[in-house]
């Protein structure tokens, strides 16, 4: 839906599109839930491109995607990018938190995620990435 929404729309109508995929209401049922980028498959390897999505239910390209019910906040889309991945990757206990014994991967943002205008989300990058203590 973050890439396709409008030939979705224009299938399936809006309503359907309010519907699809229920993301929020997964989450409130305790449905395990990952967010990811599907670098080569459909999208850009930047994630705050598919991060954009469930913040401000509009697909890249700015079409309405679902309800604003349906709309996720910051923290808890970042989680679903961390964490929920980790968790099906079958790598939780290694990755997706901040403590000690796990992977600590460092990103430099190009803005701050959590107080720049929401439709600017899709146009972070990385200013600086470490991986394993090497810059990538």
């Amino acid at each position: 839906m973050a890439f396709q929404c409008e030939h979705f729309v224009a299938r399936y109508e809006d309503e359907a599109a309010t519907q699809a995929p229920p993301v929020h209401r997964m989450m409130d049922m305790g449905v395990s839930v990952g967010e990811g980028t599907y670098a080569t498959r459909v999208s850009s390897y930047n994630p705050w491109r598919s991060l954009y999505w469930p913040i401000t239910g509009k697909s890249v390209v700015g079409a309405p995607s679902f309800s604003e019910s349906g709309r996720i906040e910051h923290l808890s889309a970042l989680g679903l990018c961390r964490q929920g991945s980790a968790w099906f990757s079958n790598e939780d206990e290694r990755k997706g938190t901040l403590e000690v014994g796990t992977f600590a991967d460092l990103a430099v943002l190009s803005a701050d995620y959590f107080t720049i205008p929401e439709d600017a989300v899709k146009q972070i990058e990385s200013v600086l990435t470490l991986v394993g203590g090497k810059v990538v």
